[in-house]
């Protein structure tokens, strides 16, 4: 597959800025995967420890009304429309700081949905504070067809005061691009506790715990034979055997569906998966924890995960800092050897350090200094020599100028001259909207040509249908003819 990244863009990059301006230089459909921990709207200041290496750390966490930036609503506006519902659907519901908030977060999920490969994966990692208003906003941006996941972290036991449950869980929305995405079959490493009550028998091969190849019922025939001296119908069973475990042990043969039950039974004791006791028991096989593990599913609850400790070797004591654990666990999942990891809020570089460990490339975004300092002293000595800082934006290499939103806004009211195209009412400038005139792939880039000037109640009744559609509907509704 051809590289679309800037050149300019080495692996290990670490860009120290406003996220906003780097993005905005990086090629669309360029990285495989994007993993981002941005502020919460947590209504306070983020600080590091005090004796950690985080230390004078501190980033502003509170949004107001004065976030709401022109300049960001016209290119939402232009760029991303169907957020604004989202953006205003907040300011009504939860008031300017939520909305302030979304807006910031808008403008630059717009940018990382450009970014990512058609068929790449990206993970918003938040808090409860805005869960619900960020997938609303993703759903209109990624559309609602690919969103994958919800996965609940479940990370500690924060107060939150009286008279509610304690928050201990974090939220990761996971979307895709528009085509088949990566996915690699992953498993939890589960802990020693889990082990020794789960699977509490041990051979040499490992833990096992026992599983069933009898079931309920009497049958007549070869489901009713002797085999061990132990036969089922005595007790109300029959045989009932894990094909799925003979094939693991067996995987050269395929002629196993055509054996009888006397001779499966045999291929499981020869291959020590039988357990019997006595000869009086009934007999049960061995699931071993680890051809469960390779064969389990990877759960949308992870809480078997624990936050970093105030004595773990990976606190760095930046706010909100992530385990390596759970990025390994995302990145294995989906990403390949020599993909593209980028992580536009990197804090102290976790998503960083694990793409290195994984052998990714890999490229961060922080806006605080520090960032170099301790993500270069967590990595390997060979790898932080090899990392590159950079305090200017790259530039895209692979478009045309973009649509300027103020421009835009100026022909749109030249060609209309501030009416709807829609009902054709002349209207404030604040009560008009643009909209496609035609539908266009999600990821497509507009033309001025394709854009119009719609009121909020002709955008609604048009929603994601062509011109003919709106059309129509007034007819109906007789506020215009056709």
């Amino acid at each position: 597959m051809v590289d679309r990244i800037n050149a300019e863009i080495q692996n290990r990059t670490l860009f120290i800025g406003d996220n906003l301006d780097i993005l905005r230089g990086i090629n669309s459909e360029s990285v495989d995967l994007i993993y981002l921990n941005p502020p919460r709207n947590a209504g306070e200041a983020q600080e590091g420890g005090p004796s950690t290496a985080a230390r004078g750390v501190s980033f502003r966490d509170v949004w107001t009304g004065s976030d709401l930036k022109a300049e960001w609503t016209a290119e939402i506006d232009l760029r991303q429309p169907d957020i604004l519902y989202a953006i205003n659907a907040a300011k009504v519901t939860h008031g300017d700081s939520m909305a302030g908030y979304l807006t910031y977060m808008a403008a630059r999920l717009i940018e990382l949905q450009r970014i990512l490969k058609p068929a790449g994966s990206i993970y918003l990692h938040t808090g409860p504070e805005a869960t619900h208003y960020l997938r609303a906003a993703m759903d209109a941006l990624f559309g609602h067809e690919n969103f994958k996941s919800e996965i609940v972290w479940q990370r500690e036991a924060r107060y939150a005061g009286g008279r509610r449950w304690r928050w201990a869980h974090d939220t990761l929305l996971f979307y895709t691009g528009p085509h088949r995405h990566r996915w690699n079959t992953v498993h939890m490493e589960q802990p020693l506790d889990y082990l020794e009550r789960n699977y509490r028998h041990e051979d040499e091969r490992g833990r096992y715990q026992l599983g069933p190849i009898t079931a309920k019922g009497r049958r007549s025939g070869e489901l009713n034979i002797e085999w061990g001296g132990f036969v089922p119908g005595s007790r109300g069973l029959h045989w009932s055997l894990p094909l799925a475990a003979i094939r693991r042990e067996y995987p050269d043969r395929d002629d196993l569906a055509e054996l009888s039950t006397h001779q499966k039974l045999d291929l499981m004791l020869q291959a020590r998966l039988i357990h019997k006791a006595e000869s009086t028991t009934i007999p049960r096989y061995k699931i071993y924890a680890d051809d469960m593990a390779e064969r389990g599913p990877l759960l949308d609850i992870l809480t078997n995960i624990g936050r970093v400790e105030w004595n773990s070797r990976e606190r760095t004591g930046w706010p909100g800092q992530v385990p390596e654990s759970l990025l390994k666990l995302i990145v294995r999942a989906s990403t390949n050897e020599n993909d593209i990891v980028l992580d536009p809020f990197c804090g102290s570089g976790t998503a960083c350090c694990v793409a290195e460990t994984l052998k990714r490339r890999w490229i961060g975004i922080e806006q605080v200094p520090k960032a170099k300092d301790i993500l270069g002293s967590r990595l390997p000595s060979g790898d932080a020599d090899r990392m590159t800082v950079r305090d200017t934006a790259p530039k895209r290499t692979d478009c045309s100028e973009k649509l300027d939103p103020t421009k835009t806004w100026e022909l749109l009211h030249h060609r209309q001259s501030g009416t709807c195209n829609g009902c054709g009412y002349e209207l404030p400038s604040h009560l008009l909207t643009i909209d496609r005139v035609a539908p266009i792939p999600r990821r497509a880039p507009d033309s001025p040509d394709n854009l119009q000037f719609l009121c909020l109640g002709c955008k609604t009744i048009k929603g994601e249908n062509d011109m003919n559609h709106l059309r129509i509907e007034l007819h109906q509704r007789g506020i215009r003819p056709l």
